[in-house]
């Protein structure tokens, strides 16, 4: 996985100063907003400990003119799985992406 799945709709690359390595966008529905599913990594300092994240992000539509919009992403995520292991939060990640939150 690589953080340029981020690029294409301008998710952010970091969150509290971690790496977004994955997400996948979820469109907003019936009583739910856009976002995306973010896959964390916290680097080397939490390789004891819950290392890889898979997270929710929240997104809101803004207009930058009258025929373009762009999302601004919240700065906290939501509901967030902590992993020890890269393939546990990898299938967490997958699961969670399949589901869109």
């Amino acid at each position: 996985m690589t953080s340029a799945t981020t690029k294409a709709f301008g998710c952010p690359a970091t969150v509290h100063g971690y790496a977004v390595i994955a997400a996948t966008l979820t469109p907003g529905g019936r009583g739910t907003r856009p976002g995306a599913v973010i896959f964390v990594d916290r680097g080397e300092a939490y390789a004891d400990s819950h290392r890889w994240i898979t997270a929710w992000l929240g997104a809101d539509s803004e207009a930058v003119d009258e025929t373009t919009t762009q999302l601004r992403w919240d700065r906290e995520w939501r509901h967030g799985h902590y992993f020890g292991l890269y393939g546990t939060a990898e299938a967490d990640y997958v699961s969670r992406s399949r589901r869109g939150y």
